[in-house]
C-alpha cells in the first residue's frame, strides 16, 4: 500500500529515500573540491619547496621497507637521529654520489657529533622528512 504521492514529485514514501537536496549536494561538492585542493597543494608544495635545519648527527641507519604483495620493489629510507631535531627520515635522496640508502647512512655516521645542514619539508608531522644534507663532495640535485 505504499503509493508515491504524485503531487510531491515522488519524494515521499519508499521512492524518496536517499535523495539529497541541491543544497546538500552543493555543500558536499565544495567539501570534495576543498579536500582535493589541499591534497594538491600539499603534494606539490612539499615536492618543490623546502627549508633548512641545522642538527647535530647522533647516528644513521638505512631501512628497507615495502615489498609485499602490492608493490614491485622495496623502498629505502635513512633514519637519522639528531640532537636538536629528533628523527630525520630521508624519503627523497637528492644528494649525488650515493648509490643506496646504506651509503648515505655510512657517510652520516662518519659525521657523528657534527652539526650538519639538512633540507627538510615544510610540514612537520611526527618527524622531519629530509631530502638532502649539505656535505662536502656530495652535491645536491635541484
Amino acid at each position: 500500500m505504499a503509493l508515491v504521492d504524485q503531487d510531491r514529485g515522488g519524494k515521499s514514501g519508499a521512492g524518496g529515500a536517499g535523495v539529497a537536496s541541491p543544497r546538500v549536494r552543493k555543500i558536499f561538492m565544495r567539501c570534495v573540491w576543498t579536500f582535493w585542493v589541499v591534497v594538491f597543494a600539499y603534494y606539490f608544495g612539499d615536492m618543490y619547496f623546502y627549508r633548512t635545519v641545522d642538527c647535530t648527527v647522533v647516528g644513521a641507519e638505512a631501512v628497507s621497507g615495502g615489498g609485499g604483495l602490492r608493490s614491485a620493489g622495496s623502498r629505502q629510507s635513512v633514519n637519522t637521529e639528531t640532537e636538536e631535531c629528533g628523527l630525520l627520515v630521508f624519503v627523497m635522496m637528492q644528494n649525488e654520489g650515493f648509490d643506496s640508502g646504506q651509503d648515505l647512512a655510512d657517510e652520516l655516521n662518519r659525521h657523528r657529533g657534527e652539526r650538519l645542514r639538512f633540507r627538510v619539508s615544510y610540514l612537520y608531522v611526527g618527524h622531519y622528512e629530509a631530502r638532502a644534507v649539505e656535505l662536502e663532495g656530495f652535491p645536491i640535485q635541484e
